[in-house]
């Protein structure tokens, strides 16, 4: 008799839970668990074509100077001794960390 009156009272109170829920929040959720699952399934395909990559990181070469060329470097109002229109510059680069 107890069994039969658990089982009584835990669906209507089921019953009870589902009369407070419209159709119309349980089409949003489902709506919101579809975008979610396909965002989801996009990031792991991301994750694993990084995986599938070499452990090392791609870089691009870096392009040298050619000693052929000239190349002009503003020095703006930067520190600087000698006349402002000399021939030659010389201009040294530090950076402090």
């Amino acid at each position: 008799m107890t069994t039969v009156m658990h089982k009584a009272s835990s669906a209507l109170m089921c019953l009870f839970v589902m009369g407070c829920v419209s159709q119309s929040d349980v089409t949003e959720i489902r709506r919101s668990q579809e975008t979610i699952k396909k965002n989801q399934k996009k990031i792991l395909e991301k994750l694993d074509a990084v995986a599938k990559r070499s452990g090392k990181p791609q870089r691009k070469p870096q392009a040298k100077p050619d000693p052929k060329l000239t190349y002009a470097f503003p020095a703006g109002n930067s520190a600087a001794q000698g006349p402002r229109d000399a021939w030659v510059t010389l201009v040294e680069i530090s950076e402090f960390q």
